[in-house]
């Protein structure tokens, strides 16, 4: 069976809710600003700067100050351009001004994935139906789970209801979710948002995927320094009888009974691509506390800058958690200093480890201070998709067929390791409810139980460190 994402939706929310669905232009208007999305790549560099002196740089030079934000102390960030310069000449203009600490040109990263097709049919054969019951889920979620998210293949390999049962709580650390917004009416989610901030609109609070409905084809062209999200909510498209998949795949399916179809409906490649990873960390620790930060649109495309930006600004709000369901083989030297700016304020950071299926650096997954995160199927084989290698991944997670929250009250199917990094930020949020690191070496701990919890499965060697596949139960035991 071949099924398209428009077709196969399941409504399990308020008809209200599926209203917003099935109506997108009723949203409101275009509120995309377009401070980050216009010029060209070339003509932009991201530097560091003494704090105050952005303006100062700008008029000095004569070029434009795009943004900026006081980073560490006594510095700042700053985006500046000049469309008669390429980004080397800027470079060279700033190059032993006083003022200017560093500076790197602007990169465009096109992220691609391996193309797969889905395994049809897996995950509609292996939904379990009904709903489950748990200390943990009646406490948190406040009424019934559908079985195929709560008690689905994935929860189950990865022992996490189990792990809930041992655990001192069910999970009360801040998680902050850099990714496209969430849906803050799903009912699986809206118990456990915290405010964020949507650094595409400009606006604090909880930032909505709605929004990620209003983005027009101009500014996802126009973009400059962008970084596509390589996982698996991406379109898939029918042509001439066949199943073509860009990117990887996702499927808006699952539910306990389809009644609504998404035919006609214009709906972005990554639409729903926040909310599935927010629904991972919710069903690994029920109790987490989810923070949204939106710095990707609608197309999965966002600006190093806001990325940058939405790490440092995460860390100040006292998230305890960073969850990254992005990667770009291209390092920064603004992104490296943001990841040890959290990491030296005790923040633990989790990224995909990407989908090129390849042997590959990729970041932030390949940082240090980060745990990078393969994906599995349910045979506990590698991903086709996965990247792998001791360089990016730390541990594997399932992240095939992996069922979780979507827009508009529904559930979806995903592949990609963008779904399996949020099981291991979940297992960390249900960790941290029994011991918060106050030192480095406490949080250095928690890195060791969740490695040294995991399964070593022989099929993982040489693609994952020790070839070892995320365990709950495991970890949680090990405090």
């Amino acid at each position: 069976m071949k099924f398209s994402p428009r077709r196969f939706v399941a409504c399990i929310a308020t008809a209200g809710a599926l209203c917003a669905l099935s109506s997108p232009a009723a949203l409101g208007e275009d509120l995309v600003s377009p401070t980050l999305h216009s010029g060209e790549t070339s003509h932009q560099v991201v530097a560091r700067i003494l704090d105050g002196h952005g303006a100062d740089i700008a008029q000095r030079y004569g070029l434009t100050l795009v943004d900026s934000f006081a980073a560490e102390v006594g510095e700042e960030i700053a985006v500046l351009s000049d469309d008669s310069l390429d980004a080397e000449q800027i470079l060279y203009l700033l190059e032993g001004d006083g003022d200017v600490l560093d500076s790197e040109a602007a990169s465009h990263v096109a992220l691609l994935g391996d193309g797969s097709a889905v395994d049809d049919g897996t995950a509609l054969d292996l939904l379990r139906q009904g709903t489950v019951t748990s200390e943990c889920y009646d406490g948190s979620f406040r009424q019934e789970v559908w079985s195929g998210f709560g008690d689905q293949q994935a929860t189950a390999i990865i022992e996490s209801r189990t792990a809930q049962e041992i655990s001192n709580g069910c999970g009360n650390a801040v998680v902050a979710l850099l990714d496209t917004g969430v849906d803050p009416r799903h009912p699986m989610l809206r118990e456990a948002l915290v405010d964020g901030y949507d650094f595409i609109n400009r606006r604090a609070g909880v930032p909505s995927e709605w929004a990620n409905l209003n983005q027009s084809v101009s500014a996802i062209l126009e973009q400059s320094v962008s970084a596509i999200l390589e996982q698996s909510v991406s379109a898939i498209l029918e042509g001439e009888g066949d199943l073509l998949v860009l990117d990887a795949s996702l499927a808006p399916i699952t539910g306990p009974d389809p009644s609504i179809n998404l035919d006609g409906i214009d709906v972005p490649p990554y639409f729903g691509h926040g909310t599935m990873a927010a629904g991972l960390i919710r069903v690994t620790a029920p109790g987490a506390r989810i923070m949204p930060i939106r710095v990707f649109d609608g197309s999965g495309q966002a600006h190093l800058y806001n990325i940058i930006r939405g790490i440092y600004w995460a860390t100040d709000q006292g998230a305890d958690i960073i969850s990254m369901s992005f990667s770009t083989d291209k390092s920064s030297r603004e992104l490296r200093r943001a990841i040890r700016y959290a990491h030296n304020r005790g923040v633990l950071l989790v990224a995909a480890a990407g989908n090129r299926g390849q042997r590959e650096r990729a970041f932030p997954a390949s940082y240090w201070e980060v745990t990078g995160v393969a994906s599995t199927d349910f045979n506990d084989q590698l991903s086709e998709f996965s990247n792998y290698g001791q360089a990016v991944a730390s541990i594997a997670a399932p992240g095939s067929a992996v069922i979780s929250t979507y827009p508009g009250g529904l559930f979806a199917a995903g592949w990609g390791t963008s779904f399996s990094a949020p099981l291991v930020s979940g297992t960390f949020a249900l960790m941290l409810d029994n011991q918060k690191p106050r030192t480095l070496w406490e949080r250095y701990e928690l890195l060791f139980q969740i490695r040294y919890g995991a399964d070593n499965i022989d099929d993982l060697r040489g693609y994952v460190i020790r070839g070892r596949r995320l365990n709950v139960r495991g970890a949680i035991e090990l405090q």
